[in-house]
Order: structure tokens, then sequence, then C-alpha cells
């Protein structure tokens, strides 16, 4: 029955003390969400910058895990080189110190008062600061009131002869590191694994020496998610996840031979940070020791970042550029850093959008050129990106309802509303043009001279304005998009005055004009209909900048 109660406090505590990491973590990244691009301009910069974001980054995250996995997914869409990457996988390494640093304070009686404050605190006016601290506060209170409940259940089983035996096997560098390898895995977060194993220094269990492997194997464990995330990604994604763990593996390979030494480095440099060196706890010296290795590890790869990523791009290079009628969005599925997940979605929703352009600069040709140059319309073309419209449609609103903030819904249905405008134009020339092409192929027909300038003069207010369309999204500038509204004013009047034109050809009985008739005019339907659409996203941007909206 007591080891029953034992097992029980263990679980129960640990799953406060997940629940403590998983609420901090969402907490501060709710916080630190608005200044997620502010982090994401220092990336462009140099590796110093490269580091500094990455320990940001994890320090809101509260795992190098999903930071590695923000990475992937970041190379993978192009919004950030793979060189630049590592820097901030350095950084990572540092960020996941902090949290341990915090537990190491050891302040579990003050744990049930730390989580009364956040939750009056949650009681504050929404959406302001206040209440936003509320969560990662309450989080932090429930990881120390976690770990009391650990504590306190692993306190009877420290004599144990089958804890004994485990804790001897621990002593030898390889089952250590395989076992932190293990837990970290599981639990993804190097940093919760870590705070329990503070609690078997605390109580005397194990010491620094043997608490060394189990650190080494935690930071290899954190690369095995990152790893899942590249499975899913092509040759840029899985370069970020191999070099994830060559740079671990490379600090196990390098510390593992001089722990001892490793041992009494921390101890000295410990020291020196307090002036009672009988002060130090053993948990502030596993601590230090997680934050010193990752530091140094950081300071030996920092020389090697250009070869490492110069190595990689040989080994994995980049495949010959060809033209490709598919367009494929990064999936922003799972990913929890809200503006992370949108500035992705903006980049990747321009990216589609010029996809659409250049399945609609062809428009013209299939009837203007020669049957011998007549490029092949294929209905693949569409049907690919009708079925990255649809999943990334669902991927946005399963996005806006795992949200509670308003101003950051707002902006995914203003994503949402754009790839819906960008997908229509598609969807338009789709279901129009291969009917009317059929038809025309089936007979000898030509546009006359005039008229067939007039198309093409046409359709190039058509790509114009979808380029304006893509750059009032990427800028949201509410004075281009003004401009661009009164383009299309232009534009659907040059659509009355071109019809009239043709009418004018008819009525001199000029016969290409009569045969194609039926044609002109539903190319001109057609293309007015596509700028129409391009020009709602200018449309939006006016609306939703509007006070009574």
């Amino acid at each position: 029955m007591g080891e029953n109660i034992q097992i029980i406090g263990f679980l129960g505590g640990l799953a406060l003390f997940l629940l403590g990491i998983e609420r901090l973590s969402s907490g501060l990244q709710r916080i630190a969400g608005a200044r997620f691009k502010l982090l994401m301009a220092s990336f462009t910069q140099n590796y110093f910058k490269g580091i500094i974001t990455g320990t940001a980054l994890t320090s809101a995250t509260q795992s190098s895990s999903a930071t590695t996995v923000m990475l992937v997914t970041l190379v993978e869409a192009g919004l950030l080189s793979f060189g630049k990457s590592l820097a901030v996988i350095l950084g990572a390494g540092i960020g996941t110190t902090i949290t341990v640093q915090l537990i190491a304070f050891h302040i579990d009686n003050y744990a049930l008062l730390i989580i009364f404050a956040g939750l009056m605190l949650s009681y504050t006016k929404e959406r302001t600061l206040t209440h936003k601290l509320s969560k990662p506060l309450i989080g932090f209170g429930l990881i120390f009131y976690g770990m009391h409940l650990m504590s306190a259940a692993m306190a009877p089983v420290q004599e144990a002869s089958w804890f004994v035996e485990i804790i001897r096997q621990i002593s030898h560098p390889l089952p250590g590191i395989l076992i932190g390898v293990a837990f970290t895995a599981l639990m993804q977060s190097s940093g919760a694994f870590i705070g329990i194993l503070l609690i078997l220094t605390t109580s005397g269990s194990i010491d620094l020496v043997q608490s060394i492997p189990l650190i080494l194997g935690a930071n290899l464990g954190t690369t095995i998610t990152a790893f899942i995330a590249a499975l899913k990604t092509s040759r840029e994604g899985f370069k970020v996840a191999l070099a994830h763990a060559m740079i671990k593996l490379s600090g196990i390979l390098l510390f593992v031979w001089w722990m001892p030494t490793f041992a009494h480095l921390v101890k000295t440099c410990s020291q020196l940070a307090v002036e009672s060196p009988e002060a130090l706890s053993s948990a502030r010296l596993i601590a230090n020791a997680h934050t010193l290795y990752n530091i140094l590890l950081t300071l030996l790869f920092v020389p090697l970042i250009r070869p490492l990523a110069y190595g990689l791009n040989k080994l994995f290079p980049e495949p010959a550029k060809r033209e490709v009628a598919t367009v494929e969005l990064t999936s922003i599925e799972g990913i929890e850093n809200t503006e992370m997940a949108l500035t992705i979605a903006r980049h990747e929703t321009e990216k589609f959008a010029k996809h659409i352009q250049t399945y609609t600069k062809n428009l013209l040709t299939y009837f203007t050129n020669t049957r011998k140059d007549q490029p092949h319309y294929s209905p693949a073309t569409y049907e690919n990106i009708e079925e990255q419209y649809n999943r990334y449609h669902q991927e946005l609103l399963t996005l806006s309802k795992n949200n509670q903030e308003e101003e950051e819904i707002n902006e995914v249905f203003q994503v949402l509303f754009a790839l819906k405008e960008f997908y229509q134009i598609a969807r338009l020339m789709h279901f129009h043009l291969p009917d009317i092409l059929e038809e025309w192929n089936e007979g000898d027909f030509a546009f006359s001279e005039q008229g067939q300038e007039e198309l093409k003069e046409y359709h190039t207010k058509l790509q114009k304005q979808i380029s304006r369309a893509i750059e009032v999204f990427q800028d949201v500038d509410i004075d281009k998009a003004r401009r661009m509204k009164d383009k299309y004013k232009k534009y659907r009047t040059m659509a009355s005055e071109l019809e009239e034109q043709h009418f004018g050809r008819i009525r001199e009985d000029i016969q290409v004009s009569i045969e194609t008739s039926s044609f002109h005019l539903h190319l001109l339907t057609l293309i007015r209909d596509m700028t129409s659409h391009a020009t709602n996203i200018a449309r939006l941007l006016i609306r939703w900048h509007q006070p009574e909206n």
C-alpha cells in the first residue's frame, strides 16, 4: 500500500511538473509572440545575434526541441538560411538551461503562494500584461509544487536495494547517456528531465560526476523531436535536424573523456559566483553543469559553423533548378508559437500567389499561339493548387481555433481571406478555360489583330494587379491598397471600352471578329473577374483598417 502511494505521489508530482512546464512555456510564448518578428529580423544578421536569438526563443518555448522544430520549418519555408540556423541551434542549447537554473533555486516552499498569485492575476482585465502573466506564473508555481511532491515520494525509496543498483548503473557513462536520451525524447524537453535529475541530486542519491552522463544524454535526446519533424520536410529541413544531432553528439564525444575534470571545473566556477562555497547545493551544481556545458559547446562550434554548413551542403547538394508546375506549401500544423505560424503562413501565401500568377500567365497563349506552339493545359496543375489550398485552409482554421487573442485571430483570417482570393483566380481559369479552349481548337479560329492586342493589353493589367495584390499583402500598406483599388476602377472601365470597340468591329462586319465574338467576350469577362479577385486583397485591407470594423 505504501509503495502504491509513493508511485501515485511521484506520478502526480511529475504530471504537475510537466503541466507547469507547458503552462510556463505557452504563457511566455503568448507574451513574447508580438516580438517574434523582431527576433526573426535578427536571424539574418551575424552569428552572435543568431545565438542570442536562439537563447531568447528557447527561453520562451522552454525547450530546445521546440526551437529546433521551428528552425526546421523556417529553413524549409525559405525564411532562414541553413547556415544562419546553426548559430540559433547553439543559442537554443543555452536557452534551455534557464529553466533548470530557475528550478535549482529550490523555492518549492513558496510554490502554492506563487500559484495563488497567478490565480489572482487571472482575474484582472483580459488582454492586459498582468492577465497574460497569470498563466506563466501559475506554471512556474506548478513546476516547484510538482518537484516538491516528487521529492517527498522519492524519499522512502532512496534506501531500496533496487534503487541503489539503478544508481550504480547510472555511474557508468554509456547507460547514463542512454537513459538521458530516452527520457528526454519521451518528455521532449531536456529541462524537464534535468529537473527530475535535480531531485536525485538534492536527496544525495547521485553526485555531480554521475549526473554528467545524464546531462550529455539529455542534450542529445532533444534532437530526436527535430528529426521526427524533419521527416515531413525536404533536404533543407533534414540538414537542420542532422546538424543539431551532430553538434550534440560531438559534445558527448568531447566531454565524456574528462567528466571528473569537467565536474571540478563546474565546482570551481560555481564557487567563484558565491561568497560561501558551503552554500552551494547539489541542485545548483547540476544546473551550472548544464549551463557551462552548453556555453562551452557553443564557444567550440562558433568557429566551425561555416565549415559545418559547407560540408553538409556538399553532402546534400541542392538539386538542379527546373521549372515546376506544382507548389508545396510548408505546413504550420503543430506550431505552437502563433506569431511564427503566421509569419510562415504569410510567406507561404505569397508563394502560393506567385504560383497562381505563373499559372494565369499563359492564359492568352492558348488562343494567340499557333497550334504547334500552343502550350499544353494540364488539369493536374490546378488539382495541385486545389489540394494545397484545401490543406492550408484547414490548417489556418485550426490555428484560429487554438488561439484566444483577438488580434492574432484577425490576422489569421486576413491570411485566410487572401489565400482564398488567390485560389479563386486559379479556380475561375480552370473552370472556364478547358471548355472554351476545346471549342476553340475544334474550329479554325483567330482573333483580329486589333482584338488580339486588346486582349493582351487587358491580360497584362491582370498580371500587374496580381503583382500589386502580392505587394499589398506583403507590406500591409493601406496607401498601396487604395491606389490598387483605384486602378481596378480604371480596368473595369477599360473592359467596357474594349467591349464597345469589339462591337464596333462587328458593326463594321469584320468577319474574324464576328466568328470569335463569344471567345473574345468570354475572355474579357474572365480576365475582369480574376482582376476583381486580386483587387479584393486591397479591399479587405481597407475595410479592416476602418475604425468601425
